[in-house]
C-alpha cells in the first residue's frame, strides 16, 4: 500500500464523511508515504520445461501477436446492438502503451510540462491529453506504483532532478497541484482499504451500507430475464433492458452522456468528470441499478481496478 493504515471506522453508514478521517491519520501527506521498494537485481528463472502448444493453437511471440490473440474471442461490439463506430478523423485523449518505461516517461513528461504543478486547476477537463495525470492505467497494471509517483515528486519539489527544471515550481516544495495528485492516490488507497473491511458488500446493490430501503431507489435491473410482465415497481423488465442497449450504446439523446459512452466504448477511456455525470445520469435518471453501469465501465475501461471502479460507482 502507498500509506499503510486501518480504516478509523467501523459503521459503513458513515462512509461518506470518513475519508475526511482517514486522510487526517495520514497528514502531513507529504511526509506519509513509504519508501520504494529496491528495483529487483534480476528475474526469476524461467521453468526448466515448457510444453509445446497444441495445435491448432499457437503461442504469440511478438506484443502485437499477443493483443490480436486477446481480441480474437471478442465480438466486435461485445454482442450488443448499434454500437458506435470510431469516426475517421477522431483522435483519442488517452492513445498511450502499455508497460513500465512509459508509464515511468509519462510521469517525467507531466512533471517536465508543469501538468503535475497545474494539476489542481485542470483536472476536471474533458478533452485532450495532459489536464488529468492519465496515470491509472498503468498504476491498475502495476506497471508503476504510487510511491514512485511520489518520490518523483518529492525530487522535482526538492529540486533534486537534472530535467524538469524549467517546469514552474521547480525546487519550491509542495504546491497546491502537486498535493492534489497525493490526494488522489490517498483515495486509490482507500478505495482498497474500503473492500478490504467490507469484501463483496463491494458488489452489493446496496453497498457497503447493505440497507434494504437503498433497493427501492432503482425501478428495474436487467439482471433479471427479459419480460413482458410488469416487476413490483410497474415498470417492463423489457423496457428495461432496452434503456440500458441504448445507454451503453451511446443513444440515449442526452449529448454529453452519449459522446462519454462513445469515448468509452471506442478508446477505453472517459475523462472523471464525464463518468461522474454517466453514473449519475444511469442511476438518478434513469434509476437503473448502478451495478450496470460498474459492469460495463468494467467491461471497457484500460483503467480499470476493481476497488476504485465499483468503489466509486457505489
Amino acid at each position: 500500500m502507498w500509506a499503510s493504515r486501518d480504516l478509523p471506522f467501523d459503521n459503513p453508514r458513515e462512509l461518506s464523511d470518513v475519508f475526511t478521517n482517514f486522510r487526517k491519520t495520514v497528514e502531513p501527506l507529504r511526509e506519509a508515504p513509504r519508501k520504494e521498494l529496491s528495483r529487483p537485481e534480476k528475474l526469476p528463472a524461467l521453468p526448466g520445461y515448457i510444453p509445446p502448444q497444441a495445435a491448432p493453437f499457437e503461442i504469440p511471440d511478438s506484443l502485437d501477436g499477443i493483443i490480436k490473440s486477446l481480441w480474437k474471442p471478442l465480438d466486435e461490439d461485445l454482442e450488443m446492438p448499434n454500437m458506435p463506430k470510431m469516426p475517421p478523423d477522431a483522435q483519442s485523449a488517452h492513445p498511450f502503451g502499455g508497460g513500465s518505461k512509459r508509464g515511468h516517461e509519462r510521469i517525467k513528461h507531466l512533471i517536465e510540462s508543469g501538468s503535475m504543478t497545474t494539476y489542481k486547476d485542470t483536472r476536471n477537463g474533458l478533452l485532450g491529453l495532459d489536464f488529468s495525470t492519465k496515470l491509472a492505467a498503468w498504476l491498475s497494471l502495476g506497471c508503476v506504483t504510487a510511491r514512485q509517483v511520489h518520490w518523483r515528486l518529492i525530487d522535482f519539489e526538492d529540486g533534486k532532478t537534472d530535467w524538469g527544471k524549467d517546469a514552474q515550481g521547480y525546487g519550491k516544495g509542495e504546491n497546491k497541484g502537486t498535493a492534489g495528485v497525493r490526494f488522489e492516490l490517498l483515495w486509490r488507497d482507500y478505495m482498497r482499504l474500503c473492500t478490504k473491511k467490507f469484501g463483496i458488500r463491494l458488489f452489493y446493490l446496496s453497498g457497503y451500507r447493505d440497507d434494504e430501503s437503498i433497493k427501492n431507489k432503482f425501478i428495474s435491473s436487467p439482471y433479471t430475464k427479459s419480460t413482458k410482465k410488469k416487476n413490483k415497481n410497474g415498470v417492463n423488465d423489457e423496457d428495461t433492458r432496452k434503456a440500458v442497449e441504448r445507454f451503453v450504446a451511446g443513444r440515449t439523446g442526452t449529448g454529453l452522456i452519449d459522446a462519454s459512452q462513445h469515448e468509452l466504448f471506442l478508446t477505453g477511456w472517459t475523462s472523471n468528470r464525464a463518468r461522474q455525470n454517466v453514473a449519475s445520469y444511469l442511476t438518478k435518471h434513469l434509476k437503473i441499478d448502478w451495478r450496470i453501469g460498474a459492469e460495463w465501465y468494467e467491461t471497457n475501461l484500460v483503467d480499470y481496478d476493481v476497488h476504485s471502479n465499483w468503489g466509486n460507482w457505489q
